[in-house]
């Protein structure tokens, strides 16, 4: 009798040992549960700040390029401004008679003109003897009506052998140079004059490109 009694305790003592230890198991992962959980909302958190955080700065990068296409716009019109006014003259030779020569085209297109005529040579000065490429000349006039007028009146340098292969276009920014490239010659036309009814390319394609101010 005394050993089952003995044998019973210790059962019982076993049991509740077991029963306190899975209890402890139990309680362990209770806590280890709560704390995932709390991890996950922690992560979740992060990431709803990291993609908030994505948000405003991509919200501030769209600020940056709406102000810096304004700038750009800006920049384009007011250099327009300044082009408007001007025109371009390609293939007059690059010799002590270049300015004459610019005169008399100009008095032909655009006769009383009283502005003073420069050699404003566009693009960087050519080596010494070579006569591969002759670089265009800027003319400056009063006003864009000028300008119009005097792409009109280009018609009248067929009276002058000088002229032949001499192209005046419009001063135009690099913006308006691509947009020109991709628009019908009939809408070009308008900008441009050469003798022989030719593209202003064959005075040189990448010259008015190659413009400096």
């Amino acid at each position: 009798m005394t050993t089952n009694d003995d044998l019973m305790a210790y059962l019982k003592k076993e049991f509740l040992s077991l029963n306190t230890d899975l209890q402890r198991i139990q309680d362990s992962q209770n806590d280890m549960q709560m704390r995932m959980t709390t991890m996950e909302t922690n992560i979740q958190a992060i990431s709803d700040s990291s993609k908030a955080h994505d948000e405003a700065i991509e919200e501030i990068r769209e600020d940056v390029n709406t102000l810096r296409n304004a700038h750009i716009n800006i920049m384009e019109q007011n250099e327009r401004l300044m082009k408007r006014s001007k025109l371009v003259v390609f293939n007059i030779p690059e010799d002590e008679n270049a300015v004459e020569a610019l005169k008399t085209l100009t008095n032909v297109i655009l006769p009383g003109n009283e502005l003073p005529i420069k050699e404003h040579r566009i693009g960087k000065k050519r080596k010494r003897n070579d006569n591969s490429k002759i670089r265009p000349l800027r003319v400056h006039l009063n006003n864009q009506n000028e300008v119009i007028q005097a792409l009109s009146n280009c018609k009248n340098l067929k009276e002058y052998p000088e002229f032949t292969k001499v192209g005046v276009i419009k001063d135009l920014t690099k913006l308006q140079q691509e947009q020109r490239k991709n628009r019908p010659a009939k809408r070009n036309a308008a900008e441009t004059y050469d003798q022989n009814a030719q593209p202003i390319q064959k005075f040189g394609r990448n010259e008015h490109e190659k413009m400096e101010n």
